[in-house]
């Protein structure tokens, strides 16, 4: 068995946090992400690209519900720590 915070199976929550989110079921997607979020920190740490890119999924499901402030402050997570990881010239 992978575990609950393997990051295979941290994917698998990704996803369906996704189909969530294109159900419009905002709630159910961002508890999804949340926990993808916190096993991929755990896992992989903060600055890591599976991290970072949930962090953006984030931000689109706060962008989708109109909560704009909340979508920038997850982008600029994720660009700061894409930056950091990968530097700013990184293609």
């Amino acid at each position: 068995a992978l575990g609950k915070d393997h990051p295979d199976t941290l994917s698998t929550v990704n996803n369906m946090a996704s189909v969530y989110g294109s159900q419009g079921d905002y709630g159910k997607a961002l508890e999804y992400l949340g926990r993808a979020l916190k096993g991929y920190e755990s896992a992989l740490g903060k600055d890591h690209p599976d991290t970072l890119s949930t962090v953006n999924n984030m931000a689109s499901v706060y962008g989708s519900q109109g909560d704009y402030g909340k979508a920038l402050e997850y982008l600029g997570r994720a660009l700061k720590g894409y930056e950091s990881a990968l530097g700013k010239d990184h293609p």
